[in-house]
């Protein structure tokens, strides 16, 4: 079921978007989610510099992947509220920066538990 709910801009402008309700794994994720025990996902991934790597080729990597600038659901909704009641809405200002980081590891990495952004519980 779809409802509505104003999306404030930042000015006086109310855009109105649908709001998708959230699938009953979704309301137990959020239900079960607290600061000590986090149930949002995220990656790392390790690379290997191709033989015929320049210096700049991290730099050109990060470059492209940034601009792809088309994300589609359900990587560009958040989790907004109507009536007490939790659901999806589009959002409209999605900073991808925030969700995209590049951060160099101290070489050698074997493995993902070396990484300090890796907490020691997630990493395989």
């Amino acid at each position: 079921m779809l409802q509505h709910c104003q999306q404030d801009n930042n000015n006086d402008n109310k855009e109105i978007l649908p709001v998708k309700r959230l699938s009953p794994v979704d309301q137990v994720f959020l239900w079960l989610e607290k600061r000590q025990q986090p149930m949002h996902v995220g990656g790392l991934q390790l690379f290997r510099f191709p033989d015929d790597a320049g210096d700049d080729y991290v730099a050109r990597l990060a470059d492209q992947l940034r601009a792809e600038t088309v994300v589609t659901p359900p990587f560009n909704l958040k989790l907004t509220s109507k009536f007490g009641q939790p659901g999806w809405t589009e959002d409209k200002e999605l900073d991808l920066e925030h969700h995209f980081r590049l951060k160099p590891c101290q070489p050698p990495v074997a493995s993902a538990s070396y990484c300090p952004w890796c907490p020691p519980s997630t990493a395989t």
